[in-house]
């Protein structure tokens, strides 16, 4: 690359970390809930998209580092231990998995929170959906769907809903967390992820909205 082909590829990369890099981090946070890991996840992201940035100026560079984290950088169903090291549980599902549903549309759910609110983020393997909607006792929340062209057959999405109830632990029931449901265009349910109700019963997305 030339000299002037490098320091204007450096200028426009600096600009974009400068106008959506603070963006950047507070999405990570917020899927996270842990700010370091969030950092690390927004470090390697912009790595990887300084590399390929000569390919990635014509489209939505945000676009570009937030399907990074999806495909390289997300960890399902972690946990930090004392030592500060990470680990997946068992029947763990990403994108990336061989375990998973290929021969029927189908979406999966993370749920992660704090005292403050609950996120659920993960993908949804099938046609490009129109809407992707959190019901929780009843209430729906329309989710933020993140996909670009490079994603090929899966759709990653989130969405913020207040803290989930815990529960009384001796009553023996599943945790409290929301049904997640796909919809095309006409409303049709494409695929669902059942929930609990605060109540312990069974939540589910409507067949149409």
């Amino acid at each position: 690359m030339k000299r002037e082909q490098r320091q204007r590829q450096d200028a426009e990369f600096s600009a974009f970390v400068a106008g959506s890099g603070r963006q950047l981090l507070r999405l990570a946070e917020l899927l996270t809930g842990d700010p370091e890991r969030a950092k690390d996840i927004v470090q390697s992201a912009l790595e990887r998209a300084y590399l390929h940035w000569h390919r990635i100026t014509g489209d939505d560079p945000t676009a570009y580092v937030r399907r990074i984290w999806f495909t390289a950088n997300q960890r399902c169903d972690e946990s930090r231990d004392s030592d500060g090291s990470w680990h997946t549980s068992f029947g763990c599902r990403d994108v990336r998995s061989d375990n998973l549903e290929h021969d029927k549309p189908s979406v999966y759910a993370q749920t992660s929170g704090n005292r403050d609110r609950s996120v659920v983020a993960s993908f949804y393997l099938g046609p490009t959906p129109s809407r992707i909607v959190a019901f929780f006792d009843g209430k729906p929340t329309v989710a933020t769907i993140v996909t670009t062209a490079g994603m090929k057959g899966w759709t990653g999405y989130y969405v913020v809903l207040p803290p989930m109830p815990t529960g009384d632990p001796s009553a023996h029931r599943r945790p409290a967390g929301p049904a997640i449901g796909v919809y095309d265009a006409e409303g049709k349910l494409l695929a669902e992820d059942p929930g609990t109700a605060s109540d312990g019963s069974d939540e589910r997305a409507p067949q149409r909205l």
